[in-house]
């Protein structure tokens, strides 16, 4: 919860709300007059933490597909829940989220053992899908 530092040069009154302890930092400001500011210290911001954490399925579009396959691709992953498709494994595997699921299209068998350790190296934690 971000921190709030008031200054006043009004009559104001602090109101208690029932349940809180007794102290400035939980008690409600009314205030009389006019000569009120208020100014909102918010935490620094954390690039690249979600706002809140779901689970998320990145359908990753072969680099050499053709405009058909690609938009074959994006279809399946709409269809099965909005999806987010792309043409980057690491697009798949960004996110401080508890569930990420990379699901890679059309990948040889001789290539997917490298893939599998390329995630595990790069982005622990990401479920890698052959499909």
């Amino acid at each position: 919860m971000p921190q709030i530092n008031v200054t006043v040069t009004a009559d104001c009154i602090v109101n208690y709300q029932a349940g809180y302890p007794r102290g400035p930092a939980n008690g409600v400001l009314i205030c009389y007059g006019r000569d009120v500011s208020m100014t909102q210290i918010m935490p620094p911001p954390q690039r690249g933490k979600p706002r809140t954490d779901y689970e998320r399925a990145y359908n990753v579009i072969p680099q050499d597909a053709t405009e058909e396959r690609a938009v074959e691709i994006f279809r399946q992953g709409w269809r099965a829940g909005r999806q987010t498709s792309g043409a980057s494994n690491d697009d798949s595997g960004i996110g401080d989220l508890s569930k990420r699921v990379a699901n890679l299209y059309d990948v040889p068998e001789s290539k997917r053992l490298g893939l599998i350790a390329w995630y595990e190296v790069h982005y622990p934690g990401v479920q890698v899908v052959f499909k």
